[in-house]
């Protein structure tokens, strides 16, 4: 049973925390806590412009409290980084093992690492946040996913990816963390940790296009043979369509968050058609009717259909061609909305979730793939920094005792 480990993610309205840890048994994630975080002003592009804002909402959680009496102290974290300006690269490099038996040893697999990671990237403006090993070549033709430790041979060859963002994203996302004194202790680029996390769940597809609908950004990743090839986004998300609603009935965004919870896409035909809300509009009252709602809606949703076929077509000259798109985020919660993309899509679509007990909902689709993510040791540098358990204590009034590092 792998350790403890809190897991953030700044989205376009909110921030997400999760605690869990991979029982190694099932290969599942366990959930211990999740809680959602409303930020006071949206994201509106791809990058954090209001630091300020993140940070006074990230302080909610370094010291938490659950419903059932249990406390939970954030010290360290691994950080889910957006996908905007993700470049991809491949890289094979090799190596001669050191052991004078010719017996591959860590040292060997760090080395032929190292030398990945010391190229130089196209991008001045680019950070190395990942890479992620394809196989493992050694002699005799053999081939592992794994590194081949303890095999005999005299030298180790790998082909991996590499995976880099802007290095002015990536400070940012660091920055409102780490300046409430959480240590960024691993760094999980969002599709990257999904694709992966679904290729260990047995995903029926190997090649499809992840879309992440957020509340302000759409994000589209292909993924072939289960990684990730190229990413991209358009801004469109829900809240697009609750300024629509706002604008068009002249009524409050919580008024117009309730119409969407209340009544969704429903094309029902009734012979009792009430008013959903009176408003004025002109200095004239008028009543709203469900026929008005769902023609806002569906025009929001063909738009985004729109947006999502001209991305997905910006990924690769053949990614139309692809035909799947593996669906998830929070613009997907509202009746109908399911239903209308399924059947007016020309992919087919196939909607994804966590699959954790008691974290259900697909907003946190990420973060559950970030901590699957980063409890496995995939041969990179970065699994040895080993990550620590969630400082907590037990219910009552005790209190905070540090739980110690494990090996």
């Amino acid at each position: 049973m792998s350790k403890e480990q809190a897991v953030i993610e700044i989205r376009n309205s909110a921030i997400k925390l999760l605690v869990g840890y991979l029982n190694d048994n099932e290969g599942k994630v366990n959930l211990l806590y999740n809680e959602t975080i409303p930020l006071e002003e949206d994201i509106l592009g791809a990058y954090i412009t209001s630091k300020e804002n993140v940070i006074k909402e990230l302080s909610k959680i370094i010291h938490l409290k659950t419903n059932d009496g249990l406390k939970i102290n954030i010290n360290e974290a691994t950080i889910v980084y957006p996908s905007f300006g993700l470049n991809v690269y491949s890289s094979t490099k090799t190596t001669n093992t050191v052991d004078p038996n010719s017996t591959i040893c860590q040292i060997d697999i760090d080395n032929v690492l190292s030398l990945i990671k010391k190229e130089r990237l196209p991008n001045p403006n680019d950070k190395l946040v990942e890479i992620l090993p394809l196989k493992f070549y050694i002699d005799g033709g053999r081939t592992y996913e794994y590194p081949p430790i303890n095999e005999v041979s005299s030298s180790v060859q790998l082909s991996a990816n590499v995976y880099a963002l802007p290095k002015n994203l990536t400070s940012t996302y660091e920055d409102c963390i780490m300046m409430n004194g959480i240590n960024c202790s691993k760094k999980v680029i969002a599709p990257v940790g999904v694709s992966y996390y679904l290729d260990k769940q047995k995903y029926k597809y190997k090649k499809y296009i992840l879309v992440d609908f957020n509340t302000r950004i759409t994000t589209c990743s292909l993924v072939g043979a289960s990684k990730v090839y190229g990413s991209s986004y358009f801004e469109l998300g829900i809240n697009h369509l609750v300024d629509t609603i706002v604008d068009e009935f002249k009524i409050s965004e919580d008024e117009a968050l309730k119409l969407l919870n209340l009544y969704g896409l429903d094309l029902r035909t009734t012979t009792y058609d009430p008013f959903i809300v009176e408003t004025y509009i002109e200095g004239m009252k008028v009543k709203i009717r469900k026929e008005q709602l769902n023609t806002l809606i569906i025009n929001f949703l063909k738009k985004w259909l729109e947006g999502l076929k001209i991305c997905i077509s910006s990924l690769n000259p053949s990614a139309l061609s692809v035909g799947i798109i593996s669906l998830y985020g929070e613009s997907l919660d509202f009746k109908g909305f399911k239903e209308f993309i399924k059947d007016n899509c020309e992919f087919n679509v196939d909607f994804v979730s966590p699959n954790v007990v008691g974290c259900e909902d697909s907003s946190f689709m990420n973060c559950v793939a970030a901590l699957y993510y980063s409890s496995f040791y995939k041969g990179s540098c970065n699994d040895m920094n080993f990550v620590k358990k969630v400082n907590k204590v037990s219910r009552g009034n005790e209190e905070y005792s540090e739980i110690k590092d494990e090996l």
